[in-house]
């Protein structure tokens, strides 16, 4: 890659479609582990856990004559129930929770508002969802079961 390609490549940033631009972003995550430790043994068992969600942190901007109305929008979706899209400027989109955010406006710096905005992954909740609906699957079984007896006594006794 050239030594300005990597600017061409930069996506413009913004949350449910709102724009902003971005001074620092940062994404935490990695791996969960669980570390089982048992009496009498000096080995530890680490168990991996599956990768960590994405915790995102941008520190961002609004700028221009129209700022109050930029900020006002940002600030809105901001504060909508629900997951949305957040398009970070190198990394594309992620569909996330918004967290707690702060706006900032210096006098210094008019016609302006600093963000810093705070998102987590949204996942998809269907993959926790059960397959099977394992308790009415048992409801039926043991039903069909208790006629199954029944039945059967009720031959036997007739017999």
């Amino acid at each position: 890659m050239a030594a300005e390609d990597w600017k061409a490549a930069l996506l413009p940033a913004s949350f449910r479609g709102v724009p902003f631009r971005v001074d620092v972003q940062t994404k935490i995550s990695g791996r969960r582990e669980i570390e089982h430790e048992f009496a009498k043994r000096d080995l530890p068992y680490g168990e991996d856990m599956g990768r960590r969600g994405y915790r995102i942190t941008i520190t961002g901007y609004v700028i221009g004559d129209d700022y109050i109305d930029q900020m006002n929008a940002l600030m809105a979706e901001l504060e909508t129930e629900g997951p949305g899209t957040l398009v970070m400027t190198s990394q594309g989109p992620i569909n996330v929770y918004p967290g707690p955010y702060t706006v900032i406006e210096r006098r210094e710096r008019g016609r302006m508002a600093e963000f810093e905005m705070n998102f987590v992954e949204a996942g998809d909740v269907q993959s926790f969802s059960p397959a099977t609906d394992t308790q009415s699957a048992a409801i039926s079984a043991a039903q069909s079961a208790a006629t199954a007896v029944s039945t059967s006594l009720d031959s036997a006794i007739s017999i």
